[in-house]
């Protein structure tokens, strides 16, 4: 396992097959093709009849 933390800049961004100018356009294009957007799902809230309902607990 590698300590990224221990690892200079130059050699973390070639781990990952990287480098200072970042992603190409292409590699840009293949990996959103390959893994889709880079988005979090938010948190899932209750349905409304569910917090409407909770209104009237004691």
């Amino acid at each position: 396992m590698t300590s990224w933390h221990t690892l200079t800049s130059d050699e973390a961004l070639s781990a990952l097959g990287s480098g200072s100018s970042g992603l190409s356009s292409e590699k840009a294009r293949r990996l959103l093709a390959d893994f889709g957007q880079n988005l979090l799902e938010g948190p899932k809230r209750p349905p409304l009849w569910k917090t409407f309902l909770s209104k009237f607990k004691e």
